[in-house]
């Protein structure tokens, strides 16, 4: 089986626009600096776990959703 790279900011991004969220909207509902949210869908940087719970909580998904939506993709 191949694996392939999954990449959590092409996921982030259009979960956040579909909700309607700046950047900065979302960074501070989680207490995240919006710079970083910008390197995590820009995929420069890759969250930890612990952010991509913050990450699911501020878009109202659960990480299940994230993760399924992930397998999809």
């Amino acid at each position: 089986m191949k694996e392939k790279a999954i990449y959590i900011g092409k996921i982030i991004k259009p979960l956040r626009k579909a909700k309607g969220m700046t950047q900065e909207k979302l960074a501070n509902e989680i207490n995240l600096d919006r710079s970083y949210l910008s390197d995590i869908e820009r995929n420069i940087k890759a969250p930890s776990l612990y952010t991509i719970f913050k990450l699911t909580k501020g878009l109202d998904i659960t990480p299940r959703e994230l993760i399924e939506t992930i397998y999809d993709y």
